[in-house]
């Protein structure tokens, strides 16, 4: 779906599926929130990658991690990619590294799954599919201070000896 909208959230606890915005570099950035009810301090926090075409929806729908997140008690983010020019303007990531704009957006939404749900810094967990799981391989190449595992599906590193950092 492509309507967005911004939620100004007030209790936490009783929301589970939210689309929250994030102003990042005087860019405009969303991404789909799943937290599970109640959700304890110190959980871990999954971000997964839609792949090119994409948006955080579809890639929702298509990982379907509510479940799983439910059972072990994470929070889930699905963000959406932005138009990248190196893909004929198509929703993607920069997994090549020209810019690092979106290893910014991901610390942004990181530190706003702190602030939110007090979720565990030293649990933050990164997939992809396909491009998401090429960025996925470029978070695990400049950003492995920040996530502490990494998953690929149908995505193979595109430049793995580039290291841009925001």
């Amino acid at each position: 779906s492509s309507d967005l909208f911004l939620l100004t959230v007030t209790n936490v606890s009783a929301i589970s599926d939210y689309t929250q915005s994030y102003n990042v570099d005087k860019v405009n950035r969303t991404a789909l929130i799943y937290a599970p009810v109640n959700i304890e301090k110190n959980r871990p926090l999954l971000i997964s990658l839609h792949g090119r075409w994409g948006d955080g929806r579809g890639q929702q729908q298509c990982a379907h991690f509510e479940t799983i997140a439910d059972t072990a008690r994470f929070v889930v983010v699905y963000p959406d990619g932005l138009p990248q020019p190196v893909i004929g303007g198509n929703t993607g990531w920069d997994a090549n590294g020209d810019t690092d704009n979106d290893i910014a957006f991901f610390k942004a939404v990181i530190d706003d799954m702190v602030t939110k749900y007090c979720i565990d810094r030293n649990r933050v967990y990164i997939c992809g599919f396909s491009l998401g799981g090429m960025m996925t391989y470029h978070c695990a190449n400049v950003a492995s201070d920040i996530f502490a595992a990494f998953v690929s599906c149908s995505g193979y590193p595109l430049n793995e000896y580039k290291k841009v950092r925001s």
